[in-house]
C-alpha cells in the first residue's frame, strides 16, 4: 500500500490499520503506513464504524493546533470481511 500526496489540494492519502476504536466514545485511533498514529472520529468515518484490526484508506487534515487527524476515513478489509455500519 503506498501513500498517495495530492499537492494541489494538500491532502494526504494514505492506508493504515485500525490500533483502538471506543465505540461507545465515538473515536479511534489509526496507525498509518508511515507509522504515526492518527486520530479517528466517528463523523470523518464513512461506515461510521470501526473495529480494531481493520485496514482502512484515509486522508490526513492537519487542525489550526496542528494535530494531525483522520478523514474520509474508508475501510478497505474488515476481520472476516464483516463490516457493520
Amino acid at each position: 500500500m503506498k501513500l498517495t500526496n495530492n499537492r494541489k489540494w494538500g491532502i494526504l492519502n494514505m492506508f493504515g490499520k485500525v490500533a483502538k476504536y471506543f465505540k461507545e466514545k465515538g473515536y479511534g485511533f489509526i496507525i498509518g503506513d508511515d507509522g504515526a498514529s492518527y486520530f479517528a472520529h466517528v463523523s470523518n468515518i464513512q461506515d461510521g464504524f470501526l473495529e480494531r484490526g481493520y485496514i482502512v484508506n484515509f486522508e490526513v487534515f492537519t487542525d489550526k493546533q496542528g494535530k494531525t487527524k483522520a478523514t474520509n476515513v474508508i475501510v478497505v478489509e474488515a476481520d472476516n470481511d464483516e463490516r457493520r455500519g
